[in-house]
C-alpha cells in the first residue's frame, strides 16, 4: 500500500520568498522542480494550470493564495489537489 504525505507551508509573504523558505528548511529538495501557479482568476483558468502540474514528476506546488481560493471553489479541483504527490 503507497502512502502520501501531504506537507502545506502557508506563508503570507512572496512566492520567492514561500520557494526559498520551503528549501532551505528542506520541505522541497534543491535540485526539486517547482511549478508557480500563474495568477488564475476563473475556474477554467484553475482547472488548466492544475493539469500543467499534474503532468510534472516529483513538482513541488507554489500557489499565491488569491489563485488557492478559486482553486477551492471548484469541487473536481479540490478532490485533484488531493490526488497529487
Amino acid at each position: 500500500m503507497l502512502h502520501v504525505l501531504q506537507i502545506w507551508m502557508l506563508t503570507g509573504d512572496k512566492l520567492e520568498t514561500a520557494t526559498c523558505i520551503a528549501k532551505s528548511s528542506r520541505l522541497v529538495s534543491r535540485t526539486q522542480s517547482l511549478h508557480v501557479f500563474k495568477s488564475v482568476v476563473t475556474r477554467t483558468d484553475a482547472h488548466l494550470e492544475l493539469n500543467t502540474f499534474r503532468k510534472k514528476q516529483d513538482c513541488a506546488l507554489v500557489i499565491s493564495g488569491d489563485s488557492l481560493e478559486v482553486s477551492e471553489r471548484v469541487p473536481r479541483l479540490q478532490y485533484a489537489y488531493s490526488k497529487t504527490n
